[in-house]
């Protein structure tokens, strides 16, 4: 024993000495409850169901195992006949095993692999040995065979149902306790037993056939519902308890009333008690793929709405946007200014409209190809974009046309960024297929006025803006088919190479907010709305470049970060102040520009930054950050 317990383990070598108990019990009860029938033979026999089990758990090393407790189960006063019980229990058992459908993780998820270990683990195992178990009775003196083939033909079918209902009652049961664990699954099965055993206990007793019946209908009704809840689990549980059930109910109480006197009338028995163990293995098994299927189903549900939800959101894109240039289409353009338009009405507050054409674009398209014409009509929508504010609309409007919203803005303020554009475009020649192509755009713009009952009319006005452009040598901006004199700026600041930090965040929100002061005094003359939608947007844009910038100075550990995040503090203090004076009239635009220009750009982000541009270049040169 010391031995064997240093080879398997203790925790083995249990598991061996518990499922070799287990096997001679049912092998004993089996026996023992069958001597009160009038015909000597075996109810429903557990023990290949255990020797099943066996195999399931310790493999090829279950084939000492299963003939021992065999031997031991039937041992008596002839040997031969013990170990020829041993040779055909074993075998039984180990075809059974070597039969079961991916015995090596055996598990029962549906019907088909149910059916498959009920066929080829159970039926196909039992029929290949019962007419050898016929043949040890009768040798062993254990049966009397009347010489009839019928007798025959009654006890090989009685003694292979026999052994189904073993394997098929039993078997399963492994697996509860492989999922469940023994503590849990031991809780089913009294669980189980406790709804049926009342019902049970009344048709042991019962006199009365009527009241047998009904009990029967109440038994089936609990059995479907343990099947239903249970499921899998609660079915084999309820198949060993109506087996046990049987075994009792035919050898002792009311049972015996059946006079059950034949091997023949006791297989139509056997086969009632199969029909009633597979029942709710097959309800609960049909229910389980009903619900894997429901699952299934779901998440293909949620994958397809899913997947309908991004064609859509595709569908969306492509039918709203120009998939050339990435810009808007018109008919995304044509709500929007609608809309815009209605609001301008209510708060009689203008909005500005632009219309750029490409000049002499059918000669590109001529001269060099369609595919420059497109690179020309993308590189003009990136142009466009990056040179409009975050609420404007830039769209293509047909052709090599395309459309600018302004909304809270008129002409003459909007004229900063066309002008911008057409100049930008103008120094910005286009390479295509080593040619550098030179390209222009006239703009024709206009404004909403309260006089206007419809968008139509803005448009009218920028389109004939438009063509006063084009008459007039294409290359300009026009308003309201008047040609738009040079914007004159009080002040505007020159940009210059030493104002470079060198990392590229920084130096593009320097030189937004560079264009940003110019376009400051550009409108310094306008009414006060217009002064103070450009200077609200400047502050914004202050706000949001000294977080960033205080950001990138945390990471590199900058000495005198805390002293810069006080000034950035102080500074939009001081604005956030004068802005509000200026909105009540409390000073001129002027005092306002004079700070914004001197205090936050000129001395502070044009001198004060350049204290941490060594260490930012420091910091750039040796990757730590981007």
């Amino acid at each position: 024993m010391n031995d064997l317990i240093t080879t398997f383990g203790v925790k083995k070598v249990s598991s061996i000495l518990l499922t070799m108990v287990l096997y001679i019990a049912v092998a004993w009860y089996g026996t023992w409850i069958s001597t009160n029938l009038p015909f000597s033979t075996n109810l429903v026999w557990f023990s290949p169901g255990v020797g099943l089990i066996a195999f399931l758990a310790f493999g090829n090393l279950a084939i000492p195992i299963v003939f021992l407790s065999s031997f031991l189960a039937h041992y008596g006063p002839s040997i031969p006949c013990d170990f020829s019980w041993g040779i055909l229990e074993t075998t039984e058992a180990w075809l059974a095993w070597r039969l079961l459908p991916n015995r090596e993780n055996f598990l029962i998820q549906d019907r088909a692999t149910f059916f498959k270990f009920f066929w080829r683990s159970a039926v196909l195992p039992a029929l290949s040995i019962s007419w050898a178990v016929v043949w040890v009775h009768r040798s062993c003196n254990h049966l009397e065979i009347p010489h009839t083939l019928v007798a025959w033909i009654a006890i090989f079918v009685q003694e292979s149902v026999d052994d189904i209902l073993g394997i098929v009652a039993i078997t399963p049961l492994f697996l509860v306790i492989r999922e469940r664990g023994v503590g849990a699954a031991i809780k089913l099965g009294f669980s189980v037993a406790g709804w049926l055993i009342v019902p049970m206990a009344g048709i042991f007793l019962t006199h009365n056939a009527l009241s047998t019946i009904l009990l029967v209908f109440i038994i089936i009704g609990i059995i479907l519902y343990i099947a239903v809840t249970e499921m899998f689990h609660g079915a084999a549980w309820a198949f060993v308890c109506v087996s046990v059930f049987s075994m009792a109910f035919i050898t002792f109480g009311e049972g015996r009333k059946f006079a059950i006197e034949s091997h023949l009338e006791y297989t139509h028995f056997l086969f009632v008690i199969l029909c009633f163990g597979v029942f709710p293995y097959y309800i609960s098994l049909t229910l389980k793929e009903f619900h894997r299927l429901k699952d299934s189903l779901e998440e293909q549900v949620i994958s397809r709405t899913k997947e309908l939800t991004q064609a859509n959101k595709y569908l969306a894109e492509i039918a709203f946007l120009d998939s050339l240039t990435g810009l808007s289409n018109r008919r995304a353009f044509m709500p929007r200014i609608q809309a815009e338009h209605a609001r301008a009405q209510r708060s009689h507050r203008p909005y500005a409209f632009a219309i750029l054409d490409l000049d002499h674009f059918k000669r590109i398209n001529d001269t060099y190809g369609h595919q420059a014409g497109d690179l020309v009509l993308a590189t003009f929508a990136t142009i466009l974009q990056s040179n409009i504010r975050n609420l404007d609309m830039a769209a293509r409007w047909g052709g090599e046309e395309f459309a600018i919203l302004f909304p809270e803005a008129a002409s003459d303020s909007c004229s900063i960024a066309l002008e911008r554009i057409r100049k930008s475009l103008e120094a910005q020649p286009i390479s295509s297929q080593e040619h550098f192509i030179q390209v222009t755009v006239s703009i024709g713009v206009t404004h909403f006025y309260p006089g206007d009952t419809d968008a139509n009319q803005v448009f009218q006005r920028a389109d004939r803006a438009l063509y006063s452009a084009k008459e007039n040598g294409r290359n300009r901006l026009v308003f309201e088919g008047v040609e738009k004199s040079p914007i004159v700026v009080p002040l505007e600041l020159a940009w210059h190479p030493t104002y470079l930090s060198g990392h590229e965040g920084i130096d593009a929100q320097h030189q937004s907010l560079f264009r940003m002061v110019n376009e400051l005094f550009a409108v310094c003359t306008d009414p006060i709305e217009e002064v103070m939608y450009v200077t609200n947007r400047m502050v914004a844009e202050v706000i949001v470049h000294f977080e960033e910038e205080e950001e990138i100075l945390s990471k590199i550990s900058y000495q005198k970060l805390e002293e810069h995040r006080k000034s950035h503090q102080h500074l939009l203090a001081q604005t956030e102040l004068l802005v509000e004076k200026l909105r009540n009239r409390e000073i001129e635009a002027k005092i306002l520009f004079e700070f914004m220009g001197y205090e936050v750009f000129a001395k502070h982000i044009l001198k004060v930054d350049q204290n941490y541009f060594p260490d930012l270049q420091k910091a750039l040169r040796e990757g730590l950050i981007l």
